[in-house]
């Protein structure tokens, strides 16, 4: 295992698509440290804190999980290489298990994304430190919204490697991956909208008065249904890094045990699947 994890982390730092990565995150860095200076210094709105910016890691605003649509693309590829390249035949030739071959992948992935996280945190607490922005939340529960978005992000990456190992075409890869981290944002999207639906709605004439006061609105979600909403939400890894990034976490202890249940399960499947696959 200590030497296919040597190989896999080599093969990484010469890849090309982590080196994409890599200027990726930095461009994206760099786009929400120029955002950050035009608000406190050419709008003079720096009304926000210092963790805001930070946790911009895991999204923007709570709209566009922009960390898992550079990741799903570049692990795809990384991946797929591995195929396309007889890389994993050569592996397996050599007498190593197929379960060793999928961790050491997985285990590579995660540090990949992890370092990409890390290096944007980096960039901008560097850069925004000496703007003197203030953090307006405890330096405990921002590094806990960091670590539980560290923790996302890898849930992100089970998902992709198991993706990834078994479907084996890069290019399919590369679209199933991007298309469900899509896909996944405009859910989230939808299912908050929902859930921010009022329990009541003002109704109004024909010219805009007040005509009956406030009725039931019966967009709004029910107990059960807005339960579920909620548990989607907290249980996929976009939801968890758009909550992050917006700071609207509702459950703390609830996300860790769901990221951790995300890799876990998605581990379990990959194995399973991967280990009746036929690579001939």
């Amino acid at each position: 295992m200590r030497n296919l994890l040597h190989a896999n982390f080599s093969r990484l730092f010469h890849s090309g698509a982590f080196r994409a990565a890599l200027a990726a995150e930095f461009a994206y860095a760099l786009f929400i440290i120029g955002v950050t200076f035009y608000s406190i210094y050419i709008k003079e709105g720096g009304q926000f804190g210092l963790e805001e910016p930070l946790l911009f890691a895991f999204g923007i605003a709570g709209m566009i999980p922009v960390p898992m649509l550079i990741q799903a693309p570049f692990l795809s590829v990384y991946l797929g290489t591995e195929f396309s390249e007889g890389t994993i035949r050569n592996k397996l030739v050599t007498g190593r298990s197929k379960a060793a071959v999928y961790l050491s992948n997985l285990l590579a992935c995660m540090t990949a994304s992890v370092l990409l996280a890390v290096l944007y945190l980096a960039l901008v607490g560097i850069a925004a430190a000496p703007t003197g922005l203030p953090l307006k939340m405890p330096a405990g529960q921002l590094l806990l919204l960091a670590c539980y978005g560290l923790l996302a992000l890898a849930a992100c990456t089970a998902l992709v490697t198991m993706a990834a190992m078994l479907i084996r075409n890069e290019t399919k890869t590369v679209i199933i991956t991007l298309s469900a981290a899509l896909f996944a944002m405009f859910l989230i999207g939808f299912l908050t909208a929902r859930l921010g639906e009022p329990e009541f709605t003002a109704v109004y004439d024909e010219w805009g008065r007040d005509a009956a006061g406030m009725l039931p609105n019966p967009n709004y979600l029910q107990p059960v249904p807005r339960a579920v909403c909620r548990f989607l939400i907290d249980l996929l890894p976009t939801g968890q890094c758009l909550q992050i990034s917006a700071r609207s976490v509702e459950q703390f202890w609830r996300m860790p045990l769901l990221s951790l249940s995300v890799i876990a399960a998605s581990t379990a499947a990959g194995l399973l699947l991967f280990r009746r696959k036929d690579l001939k």
